[in-house]
């Protein structure tokens, strides 16, 4: 078996290079994230096969996401992300999971099986986290009702704003987490025990695959939950006085904004990181305690 794992490895390298540089061609990230993105698509490889088509649906659709409307968020002044992901932006939502996913990797060699599984499913909510807020935001945008703020649903705040939630963003977010809990069960039943390590099959036997699917789907949601409110609370807020909206720029209806509370220097991705280690650490809680 190991030597299929090697194997892997060395395909699944050349891949990753190539399609970085594809990636960097049609835009998807900027050329100055490209070695970052080979880093991560690589940390993200080594659970094995299942693991790494799942981090790869995650990319795709979070990409479709992202140009989604893209003439209507343009006029809104929210394309940036069209432009490519930053070296930031990928390793704020790839990184966290690509290590704990190496971690079960290691662990599962030393045939450590429920460990490496426990951190195996605590990686995939990660990844459910991040797909359910790039849903979320990047589909709750086009929503023709004004978001309203997590915390306090009677003020309104203008679109994109961190902390903002709108119902069709909410929907989303439950389908972006979803979705990847969904398509990580059926790649775990799908490919063969060759092209995967032990703990997969451990998630599959011992943990069972819809009890995991269910942990990944539901510790996505809280994730992106928690993204909400951190975003809200922790990030910069301002208020245009004229017409009372909440926002995250400085000007705005032509008017200076003033600030209300956050910290500017508190970014999105400090956010997607902190949210996606509390989906990790629930989705471990909740292995241990059920």
């Amino acid at each position: 078996m190991i030597y299929h794992y090697v194997a892997y490895l060395i395909a699944v390298s050349i891949v990753t290079v190539l399609l970085a540089r594809k990636a960097t061609r049609l835009g998807v990230v900027r050329k100055g994230a490209e070695k970052a993105s080979v880093v991560v698509s690589l940390l993200n490889a080594t659970p094995g096969l299942p693991y790494f088509l799942t981090y790869t649906y995650f990319v795709l659709s979070s990409s479709a996401m992202t140009r989604l409307g893209k003439d209507k968020k343009l006029r809104m002044g929210l394309g940036s992300d069209i432009q490519g992901r930053t070296t930031a932006q990928v390793l704020a939502v790839g990184a966290l999971p690509g290590v704990l996913g190496s971690v079960s990797a290691i662990l599962s060699i030393l045939n450590l099986q429920h460990l490496a599984a426990a951190c195996l499913v605590a990686a995939l909510s990660m990844l459910a986290t991040s797909n359910a807020d790039t849903w979320a935001s990047e589909i709750g945008v086009l929503s023709n009702t004004k978001p309203r703020l997590i915390l306090n649903p009677t003020i309104i705040a203008e679109a994109g704003t961190s902390g903002a939630v709108s119902p069709l963003g909410i929907a989303a977010s439950i389908a972006g987490a979803t979705s990847l809990a969904l398509v990580s069960a059926i790649l775990m039943l799908a490919i063969p025990h060759s092209c995967s390590l032990a703990m997969i099959d451990f998630v599959k036997d011992k943990i069972g695959l819809a009890k995991a699917t269910t942990i990944i789907a539901v510790c996505g949601i809280v994730g992106e939950i928690a993204d909400s409110i951190l975003g809200l609370v922790l990030q910069e807020k301002r208020q245009c006085m004229r017409c009372g909206t909440v926002c995250e720029c400085e000007l705005h209806c032509n008017t200076r904004t003033v600030p209300l509370w956050g910290s500017s220097t508190i970014r999105g991705e400090h956010v997607n990181v902190l949210s996606q280690i509390i989906s990790g650490v629930l989705a471990v809680t909740i292995l241990k305690f059920t």
